[in-house]
């Protein structure tokens, strides 16, 4: 069982972890049937936002069976952050509408949500792949359940941009430094 601690860092909540503990992990699981090599590539993207801020995470795909059930072998829910790509958000569409949400407590949370035609709409709008916009909003996400709030620039900003999305497919969007030296300086778990 990993130890977590919560350290509070300029008001807001991260999590954290006891020394010579292992990466926090990000379990993704497709509930929208997104083809492979998207999930894949979001992953990828969203991986490379913290590994180039360093921060270490380990990423695992969970493909659901048509059943429904998980298939792969999950650890006990307060030991990994939980990404769920489904369709869209409850309710009738919205001009706008988000791409992801995180649901969080006192700055910090263990599940989040990734909205994939909002998303797969955005993607066609700024003429970009699938899997960099899903892994930009992925890796925005995870960011507000590590505690991090919006921010003016970088991966944490509220709205993305077509200027955004190129800079990701050439990895260049990313956390803000502050942000990254604060993850730096209280690991993750």
């Amino acid at each position: 069982m990993r130890i977590w601690s919560a350290v509070a860092i300029g008001g807001v909540m991260a999590l954290g972890a006891a020394c010579g503990a292992e990466p926090a992990l990000v379990i993704v699981f497709d509930n929208a049937g997104i083809s492979t090599s998207a999930i894949e590539e979001a992953v990828s993207t969203a991986h490379g936002v913290f590994r180039r801020a360093g921060i270490d995470m380990a990423w695992n795909i969970c493909l659901l069976s048509v059943a429904g059930k998980a298939g792969c072998h999950l650890p006990s829910p307060d030991e990994y952050l939980r990404v769920s790509v489904v369709p869209r958000r409850k309710g009738p569409p919205a001009t706008g509408e988000a791409m992801g949400a995180a649901l969080t407590t006192d700055g910090a949370g263990t599940v989040s949500y990734l909205f994939a035609e909002p998303a797969d709409e955005f993607a066609i709008r700024v003429h970009q792949r699938l899997g960099v916009v899903l892994g930009c909003v992925m890796a925005h996400e995870v960011g507000h359940l590590l505690g991090l709030r919006h921010s003016f620039n970088g991966i944490m900003k509220p709205v993305f941009t077509e200027n955004d999305m190129v800079a990701a497919s050439l990895g260049r969007f990313n956390l803000t430094i502050q942000e990254a030296r604060a993850r730096r300086v209280n690991p993750i778990r």
